[in-house]
């Protein structure tokens, strides 16, 4: 497989999501490094929230990069669940003052996100890349 057959947008969208994955596995820092405050949630939600949106991420961004013929619809699976996941936990687990005040920011970079990811993966290329890769 070589770069020359991925549509550029179909690597950009790897990178942005393999940045995610990253950002996610960073976040498992925090499991260990946060100071004993009291949270809404447990401190192993945050190692189990983490690890598994991050290893989610991985996964998807290796497909993406490698043309595998399921990761658009891993994509879609995940940038849905990704995104009631957050609408899940802001309204029911983050009950402070930064929670409710950031939300309208986590809003709108989660739909640009969302409607990025659309964008790119119903692009005819990316669709013909796709099945190429199915043959």
């Amino acid at each position: 497989m070589t770069s020359k057959n991925r549509p550029r947008p179909v690597t950009w969208l790897a990178v942005g999501v393999l940045t995610f994955s990253v950002m996610q596995f960073a976040g498992l820092t925090a499991w260990f490094t946060l100071p004993d405050l009291p949270t809404s949630v447990p401190k192993g939600y945050l190692f189990m929230k983490n690890g598994f949106w991050g290893s989610v991420g991985l996964i998807a961004a290796m497909a993406l990069f490698f043309g595998r013929n399921w990761a658009p619809k891993l994509m879609y699976i995940g940038a849905i669940a990704y995104a009631a996941w957050l609408w899940i936990d802001r309204l029911l687990l983050q009950r402070s003052d930064y929670a409710s005040s950031s939300f309208p920011f986590t809003f709108g970079a989660m739909t640009l996100c969302f409607l990025i990811v659309i964008l790119i993966l119903s692009r005819p290329s990316v669709h013909q890349y796709y099945e190429e890769q199915n043959e």
